[in-house]
């Protein structure tokens, strides 16, 4: 996550509790035990495992949520938002290989029963990816 304002006790729209992802069952007594906030500067990069425990406070309405907020894994594990269709095919055509890989273009689910039956070297997953 890259905060695009300065996460200060006022201003902070993270928090996270240490450790959680080594739990199993936790409840939302245990988080408002446990939750602290992330503080930092506009700009800096706040890295986590994404099985942490973690919840955003209400937007304040001055400020919003502003960040940038980039998830990194293997290709058949799916992020948040489908990157490939919300940029649209031409967009991503334009895109270096490097780029289009980690925005999943070689890795994508079928929508449809068209796109799921055709030849092998027209499918939407290429195999052998890193």
């Amino acid at each position: 996550v890259f905060p695009l304002i300065d996460w200060t006790p006022d201003t902070v729209a993270l928090y996270a509790c240490a450790g959680s992802h080594r739990r199993g069952a936790v409840s939302r007594a245990l988080l408002d035990q446990l939750a602290e906030q992330v503080c930092c500067k506009a700009g800096s990069m706040v890295v986590m495992d994404s099985t942490l425990w973690h919840f955003e406070s209400p937007p304040d309405g001055r400020h919003g949520h502003l960040v940038v907020d980039l998830q990194f894994t293997m290709p058949y594990i799916k992020p948040h938002i489908d990157h490939v269709r919300a940029l649209g095919p031409d967009v991503v055509a334009g895109l270096p290989e490097r780029t289009r890989r980690y925005l999943g273009w070689e890795a994508r689910v079928p929508a449809s029963i068209d796109e799921f039956y055709v030849p092998a070297e027209q499918r939407l997953y290429r195999g052998g990816q890193p």
